[in-house]
C-alpha cells in the first residue's frame, strides 16, 4: 500500500515499493530527470519492518543523500516499540559524543490530525504529542550532552538547513 501527499511531496510506502517505482528506478532501468529537487528526504520503517521493498526505498534515500547532500529524516514505527525512549535518547547522546551534533536536528513526527489512527490506540503512544521534545527528550538529554550541542541541534542546524539556497 502506498500514498502520495501532494501538498508536502511525501510518498509513503508501508510494505513494498510504491507502484510507480515497482518497475522503475536504480538497477531496473534509467529514469528521466524531473528537475524537481527535494528539500528533505524521509524514510521510515513501519509496522511490517524492513521488507525488501522498504529496504529498496531506504537504499534509494541514502543514495539520493550521498548524491545531493539533502538532509535525511528517519523514524521507526511507534507501535512496534523497536527501541525504548531511553535507548533512542542514549543513541542521541552517543551520536553527540561521536561529534555528530552539527549534523542532527531534534524533531518529532507528530501531527494535529491523522484520520487513520484509531483513537483507542493513542493511550498506548504517551510520548506522541507536540511537547515530547521539550518535556521528555531535553530533560533526559541535558544530563548526557552539552547545552551547546542542544542549541546546535535545536537552533543552528535548522537555521543552516532552512537558509540554504541552491
Amino acid at each position: 500500500m502506498d500514498e502520495i501527499t501532494a501538498e508536502t511531496g511525501e510518498l509513503y510506502t508501508y510494505d513494498t515499493v510504491p507502484f510507480f517505482f515497482y518497475h522503475r528506478g536504480p538497477a531496473l532501468n534509467a529514469a528521466p530527470g524531473t528537475g524537481v529537487r527535494a528539500g528533505m528526504l524521509k524514510c521510515a520503517i513501519d509496522e511490517h519492518g524492513m521488507t525488501p521493498g522498504v529496504e529498496r526505498v531506504m537504499r534509494a534515500v541514502a543514495a539520493a543523500h550521498h548524491r545531493t547532500g539533502v538532509p535525511v529524516t528517519v523514524h521507526t514505527h511507534p507501535g512496534t516499540r523497536t527501541a525504548t525512549f531511553e535507548a533512542r535518547a542514549d543513541t542521541l547522546a552517543q551520536m553527540c559524543r561521536r561529534g555528530y551534533a552539527e549534523r542532527m536536528v531534534l524533531s518529532q513526527d507528530e501531527s494535529c490530525y491523522i484520520d487513520w489512527i484509531d483513537p483507542n490506540v493513542m493511550p498506548f503512544l504517551p510520548q506522541w504529542h507536540y511537547l515530547h521534545i521539550h518535556h521528555e527528550v531535553l530533560p533526559y538529554a541535558r544530563a548526557r550532552v552539552t547545552g551547546e550541542q542542544i542549541a546546535t541541534m535545536l537552533t543552528a542546524n535548522p537555521r543552516r538547513f532552512f537558509e540554504k539556497t541552491d
